[in-house]
């Protein structure tokens, strides 16, 4: 007989749920269903079928997928805004001011920009989002909200500079330089105080990195990484493990 306690799951999201799908195809949960939400260029360029969404509209496809009614969806929408402003550094090298009046990076030669000036580049970004998520509640009524907060940035070292198999994108950038690993933490939590913001009218049950993935500091584990902006499988078995734990606890 099912155990009532595991309740099904439909993650939604961009990239960051590739770590949940790609550890949930290694090992199967019962339940358990990923819906990447793809680019119209990522659709051109692999012709891969993405039969329960839409691209032309942008909308999702409830009766296309495996579970129409899931008892829970759990969302990542994006949530790479800090690495797309503060991974490599910019031609004009800054440092965020938080909003306390602190600056914790070496501030020799950078300019400051303060954590409200960031947010307001965080929540332009992410209207898109703003929108799908009021969708996505709205298309699934009956279902627990969940979030899925995306996992911080890598710390600096030899690990993040020598990563391979990357997108020749990356590379190239890469030879500006890494961005000061105290602006590059803070543009995160400045991007999870966004995420949350987003989720709050929804009542969502917010679900953090895993305590175990991160560093001391705060940063992603880099033996959980397999590029320089997500987790890999072995994070996405983490987190389906976090997640399915603090559901049944809800």
């Amino acid at each position: 007989m099912p155990d009532p306690s595991n309740k099904s799951l439909l993650f939604i999201g961009m990239s960051h749920v590739i770590a949940i799908r790609t550890a949930n195809e290694k090992q199967p949960r019962p339940g358990v269903e990923v819906l990447r939400i793809p680019t119209e260029k990522s659709v051109k360029n692999t012709g891969q079928a993405y039969p329960a969404f839409d691209i032309e509209s942008g909308k999702i496809l409830p009766d296309k997928l495996g579970n129409p009614n899931p008892d829970v969806v759990v969302l990542c929408l994006s949530g790479n805004e800090h690495n797309v402003y503060a991974l490599f550094e910019h031609p004009e090298k800054f440092a965020l001011v938080t909003a306390d009046g602190r600056v914790d990076d070496d501030i020799d030669d950078r300019t400051f920009v303060p954590s409200s000036v960031f947010k307001d580049l965080v929540l332009a970004r992410r209207v898109a989002n703003r929108e799908m998520t009021q969708d996505i509640a709205a298309l699934f009524p009956k279902a627990q909200i969940v979030q899925m907060l995306p996992p911080p940035p890598m710390e600096d070292g030899e690990a993040l500079r020598n990563m391979k198999d990357m997108d020749p994108k990356l590379e190239e950038a890469f030879k500006s330089g890494i961005g000061p690993d105290a602006t590059r933490l803070a543009a995160y939590e400045i991007g999870i105080e966004v995420i949350k913001d987003e989720v709050r009218a929804h009542d969502a049950l917010i679900v953090e990195p895993h305590p175990d993935a991160l560093t001391k500091a705060g940063f992603l584990k880099a033996e959980l990484c397999d590029n320089p902006t997500h987790g890999n499988a072995v994070y996405g078995q983490m987190m389906l493990d976090k997640i399915q734990k603090e559901v049944r606890a809800a």
